[in-house]
């Protein structure tokens, strides 16, 4: 029996307002936003040995005692937005 306690950074996004004197410059936009978002990034936490995936464990009923399966990790992911207003 192994105690399943974690923290992790599911989610964060960071968003840059170009300033509107710079964007004014341009003629054709308002206001431009740059944004990139991580999703599963990392755990901070977790009481599990190294290479178990703490949301792939799960509760069941049965005769299942000393196993480690369910869920496939979350993938890692990036993106980027931009983000312009006329």
């Amino acid at each position: 029996v192994l105690e399943n306690d974690w923290f992790k950074l599911r989610e964060i996004t960071l968003t840059y307002n170009v300033p509107k004197a710079f964007v004014k410059k341009t003629g054709v936009f308002q206001n431009v936003r740059l944004s990139v978002t991580g999703r599963d990034l990392f755990y901070i936490y977790t009481s599990l040995p190294d290479k178990l995936n703490p949301e792939a464990t799960s509760l069941t009923a049965g005769n299942a005692q000393g196993l480690a399966f369910g869920a496939l990790p979350g993938r890692r992911s990036f993106s980027f937005s931009i983000n312009v207003g006329f």
